[in-house]
């Protein structure tokens, strides 16, 4: 019982604040669960890469899909602890956090630039990767 109670005012709180009073801790939360489900869709698909065509081919250069996975999962996690976290996390876990996602969000959307023509979803994980720098560079000591 009191688990739960503190779970409803403690991360099951902070979760309601985020939707309702937050939006960029909303998009934190977003870009967290996006890299995490994209890790975890890696790890689970260990040859995706050679069933795409090509398109994932400058990843695959650099590692393997459950290695991609396992890095995208960890930041994702991360971030998604520290977004979720009860009470407001010091700055330098804000930035740390916000900065996993981006790298993740960046090497996707760098991945798609290298090819001839870009794929599609390119302009999905550009604007995430803008936007998450973005986050990045207005992540503040004293608060967002």
């Amino acid at each position: 019982m009191k688990l739960l109670q503190h779970f409803r005012e403690g991360t099951g709180g902070r979760l309601r604040r985020i939707l309702l009073e937050a939006p960029w801790s909303s998009y934190d939360l977003l870009s967290a669960l996006i890299v995490s489900g994209i890790g975890l869709y890696l790890w689970l698909n260990a040859e995706m890469f050679q069933h795409i065509g090509g398109v994932y081919q400058q990843m695959a250069d650099v590692a393997t899909e459950r290695q991609w996975g396992i890095l995208f999962m960890g930041c994702g996690g991360f971030a998604l602890i520290i977004t979720l976290w009860c009470v407001a996390p010091q700055f330098l876990w804000r930035l740390s956090a916000r900065m996993a996602t981006a790298f993740c969000l960046l090497v996707l959307a760098g991945n798609n630039l290298l090819n001839f023509p870009p794929p599609l979803s390119t302009v999905t994980y550009l604007l995430l990767a803008l936007w998450s720098v973005w986050g990045i560079l207005r992540t503040h000591e004293s608060g967002r």
